[in-house]
């Protein structure tokens, strides 16, 4: 299961947004991760490995991971 820490995913999302670097599937996933560990997690009563690839709730956080991170 991807996991960032803090530091590392603002040292990610900083690298995206002011420099020219361009994020992996694999950091889009770790990104989506973060965002649905620290805001919706709890109240789904799922972890993120448990969501379904392709399924909204996974749609939604790859797209805000997407966003977060310019691309």
């Amino acid at each position: 299961e991807p996991h960032l820490c803090g530091s590392v995913f603002h040292r990610l999302l900083r690298a995206c947004l002011s420099e020219t670097y361009h994020p992996t599937q694999a950091d889009i996933e770790a990104v989506a991760c973060k965002i649905w560990q620290d805001g919706f997690s709890s109240m789904a009563g799922c972890p993120w490995h448990d969501l379904v690839p392709g399924s909204d709730d996974h749609c939604r956080m790859i797209g805000a991971a997407r966003m977060a991170l310019g691309v």
